[in-house]
């Protein structure tokens, strides 16, 4: 993998395809996120906020229930 990643960066292919790629991660995360979140019984229920700019999302922001506050940055990806 490592190999074909350091194929991939001498070509023009890769850097054009990059940003696709890093919406595409963000996106999954966020769905995964969100499903792991509907799917947890309710009253323990973590949940998350997300900044998103247009249909990528920039940031998440994890807590484990609404009574917890993280500080800025922190829970964060």
């Amino acid at each position: 993998m490592l190999h074909l990643l350091l194929l991939l960066s001498t070509s023009q292919v890769f850097v054009s395809w990059l940003p696709l790629f890093l919406a595409i991660n963000f996106n999954v995360t966020f769905l995964l996120f969100a499903e792991y979140n509907h799917s947890r019984p309710s009253g323990s229920r973590p949940w998350t906020v997300c900044s998103r700019q247009g249909s990528s999302v920039l940031s998440c922001c994890a807590r484990l229930d609404s009574s917890t506050s993280f500080p800025a940055g922190i829970g964060c990806w």
